[in-house]
């Protein structure tokens, strides 16, 4: 059975194959006075599998390839009962890289893989990967944050109080976004985590990453980088506090720390900011809202004053009919004076007219034809209801007055809008059958005549 192993036991204590490295004067070597005993009680059948099951081991550590040097069975000595749990390769060399660097930079008398009965007074059955026996001071390495375990944290601090480092694996660095739950035992009992990252045993060639947590203001764990570099380029003051290029980590923590909340109240306050633009607009926009409903509305009282003017001038209307034809069954004695010749002609018919309209001030005037006549209060001009503007009774105001008076007509309507004679002058086209009229000369000079004449007897003066 050809295992090779990392450790293996003697005299009940586990010896492991970091113990024999170290590092002088910045070059990694075997402790020759180390590998000589373990040779000697490997020849001697003292070193037995970790497991219990019996089986001798010797130590194998040559002079050339660090990385080949393990613990393997004595020939003709493996046990079929063996249940040795083998550890990881990565483990192993973390564990080979750490106990150079505390050599290098604390002490040459480290200690591995430790019990924690054998330094207090506890029965509880948890080792330190790291001990420096001078300092009073351990190193706890965990190859995967699954296995850290609360009660181990907890038992280490109560020995060690600050003076217990605890080192992951560089793989446990990301948590994609998760909740860091095992990450942030540690960081609860040093403010930090620290990443271990290998090539295989090689000191020099090491890196730590050192990082926390904190939650930002969407309350999302945020991972805040503190320093990164090679494993050689950290080391420890007097009072065992972890520097890097001589800065204090602690130092670095607190600078890092409140550099990010500050950094968090900045974009909380540029929120809220923003919250209060957007509120702001929100009631702009409601503000605009409400006015256009405002105009809506107004626009719907005219639009209802306008129907109410168009029902009241169907009333007229129909009031003026009425008159019409009460008219036709009983003229009004001063319709037409008896004493008078009959006039006839479209002009003859409007001298009469002006002539007769003047008794007509709080009635209407109407013709035998059913035509309702007025006479403009401005300039004396009579005509049909076509031609003027504003009446009542027999008198009203042309629109050639109100024209001149306002400019433009202003009304609940809106703006002026020329009115079907207007329209019809200016082209030219008789009011009464919308012929074409013509210029024609009479006794008074010349004159616009309609050109359906004597079928109409429509005219107006030259203009």
């Amino acid at each position: 059975m050809n295992v090779l192993r990392s450790e293996c036991l003697y005299k009940n204590e586990i010896i492991g194959i970091e113990s024999i490295y170290t590092v002088i004067n910045g070059k990694q070597i075997n402790i020759p006075e180390k590998v000589e005993a373990l040779r000697k009680k490997g020849r001697d059948g003292l070193l037995t599998c970790p497991c219990g099951c019996g089986t001798k081991l010797i130590l194998v550590a040559g002079d050339k390839n660090l990385r080949q040097q393990h613990f393997r069975a004595m020939n003709g000595s493996s046990r079929s009962e063996c249940t040795l749990k083998q550890e990881g390769q990565n483990s192993i060399d973390s564990k080979v890289v750490i106990k150079c660097w505390l050599a290098d930079k604390m002490d040459q008398n480290i200690v591995t893989r430790v019990p924690v009965s054998r330094i207090a007074d506890t029965d509880r059955k948890y080792e330190v990967s790291h001990y420096v026996p001078s300092k009073r001071f351990a190193v706890n390495y965990t190859n995967m944050r699954i296995n850290l375990e609360d009660e181990k944290l907890d038992i280490l601090d109560n020995i060690f109080g600050k003076e217990v480092l605890h080192i992951v694996d560089n793989d446990n660095l990301e948590t994609f976004g998760q909740y860091p739950e095992f990450m942030n035992k540690i960081q609860n009992h040093q403010n930090y985590c620290l990443y271990l990252q290998i090539d295989g045993r090689d000191y020099d060639k090491a890196f730590l990453n050192t990082s926390f947590y904190v939650k930002d203001i969407d309350g999302l764990y945020q991972r805040i980088e503190m320093c990164q570099g090679p494993l050689k380029d950290y080391s420890f003051t007097e009072n065992r506090e972890l520097l890097f290029n001589n800065q204090k980590i602690s130092e670095i923590y607190e600078e890092k720390r409140t550099g990010f909340l500050k950094e968090q109240e900045e974009k909380k306050k540029i929120r809220e900011e923003r919250r209060l633009q957007m509120i702001k607009r929100a009631e702009e926009i409601e503000k605009e809202r409400q006015e256009r409903e405002e105009k809506r509305r107004e626009k719907e009282k005219l639009q209802s004053q306008y129907l109410a003017y168009l029902q009241q001038q169907d009333l007229i209307r129909k009031q003026e009919e009425d008159i019409i034809l009460s008219n036709q069954t009983g003229k009004d004695d001063n319709l037409q004076l008896d004493d008078e010749p009959v006039i006839s002609g479209p002009e003859n018919i409007r001298r009469r007219i002006e002539k007769e309209i003047d008794n007509y001030i709080d009635k209407p005037y109407i013709d035998k034809n059913g035509d309702r006549w007025f006479k403009c209060t401005e300039c004396g001009k009579v005509g049909r209801r076509e031609e003027f503007k504003d009446i009542a009774n027999a008198r009203g105001t042309c629109l050639e007055c109100d024209k001149r008076i306002h400019g433009v007509s202003i009304n609940d309507r809106g703006p002026f809008v020329k009115t079907k004679l207007a329209i019809q002058q200016e082209n030219k086209i008789c009011p009464w059958c919308g012929s074409v009229l013509v210029r024609r000369n009479g006794r008074y000079g010349s004159f616009w005549g309609c050109s359906a004449y004597p079928k109409c007897s429509y005219t107006r003066n030259n203009d």
